[in-house]
């Protein structure tokens, strides 16, 4: 009998010792599960087909992070004023990239953004929002009375966002800069010229080709910057010392945006929703973005900044 209940009680302590392990192995593997939850490519959120118009948007396909197991559960959704004006279960695309993959709508995806208001364009995963854009639509008026069209034109994150792009597996890939303009930024409001200036503590380091902008709404570029003696400047050269870095865009000799950042211990600091673990997580802002490269898909770092 006190061998049975030897027995007993070394169980009791063997459970209460493992009890705790299995525990922390269940947490270990719910944190990477929670880490790597599925995201969209931002950049290709922010890029979709808008047609300024008639307040249209096209929807065709997006590349997604750490696709979810069960891919059928995926939808894209268009809201307005918090109500769905656009849903559509996706269909899924096998890339051949580490962690990356495709999604797109099944049948044609348009959404008809015709009145002004607060719109959402998100993508679920069993019901929660994995990755969305917020923005407004306005509608004007053509003050041409023998052309009376309309005009729709967003409000959103393209006003503040841009990015730093280069390739961590190539140490000779120059730097580019990645950004959205529109005509109402520039300093005439109409068809103009951009140059962007990469400044070092207060020196110009390197700079881009002009880009021509000529739309009302806002378009997607991405120059890459070369050093005064004409020479791809890159990511080593910027951080060789630690200081100020500003990006400058100029129209016609004139600033219309800046955005900063900061070499720190030989490293260009990067935007704080780039953390890893940033939450809300539907405004993570993922240091690797989809780029393209002699007409193919590419992974490239990205090194987001803020509008001041």
């Amino acid at each position: 009998m006190n061998v049975i209940k030897q027995q007993v009680n070394m169980l009791k302590v063997s459970s209460q010792k493992i009890a705790p392990l299995i525990l922390f192995i269940l947490a270990v593997f719910s944190n990477s599960a929670q880490s790597n939850q599925a995201f969209v490519d931002y950049p290709s959120l922010l890029n979709t087909k808008f047609y300024e118009s008639n307040g249209g948007l096209l929807i065709k396909n997006w590349p997604i992070f750490f696709a979810p197991e069960n891919k059928t559960q995926l939808k894209i959704e268009v809201l307005f004023n918090n109500k769905p004006i656009l849903s559509k279960s996706t269909y899924f695309e096998s890339w051949s990239m580490p962690v990356v993959d495709g999604i797109k709508p099944k049948g044609s995806a348009r959404a008809f953004m015709s009145k002004a208001g607060d719109y959402v364009l998100r993508v679920t995963d069993s019901g929660e929002v994995i990755s969305e854009v917020s923005f407004s639509i306005k509608v004007s008026d053509s003050d041409d009375p023998f052309n009376p069209k309309k005009t729709f034109t967003r409000d959103g994150p393209w006003s503040q966002l841009a990015y730093l792009s280069h390739r961590s597996d190539n140490p000779q890939d120059g730097l580019s800069f990645n950004w959205w303009s529109r005509l109402s930024e520039l300093p005439s409001n109409k068809k103009g010229t951009v140059i962007i200036k990469l400044m070092k503590n207060g020196k110009e380091v390197a700079k881009s080709t002009k880009m021509h902008i000529n739309k009302a709404s806002w378009q997607s570029h991405v120059r890459q910057l070369k050093s005064n003696t004409n020479h791809i400047y890159t990511l080593a050269e910027l951080t060789k010392s630690d200081g100020d870095v500003q990006v400058v865009i100029e129209s016609n000799g004139k600033t219309i945006k800046t955005f900063d950042s900061v070499v720190k211990d030989g490293k260009l600091q990067t935007n704080k929703r780039s953390a890893w673990g940033y939450s809300p997580r539907t405004e993570y802002l993922s240091p690797k973005v989809i780029a393209k490269a002699s007409r193919k898909k590419i992974l490239v770092d990205a090194i987001w900044l803020d509008a001041n």
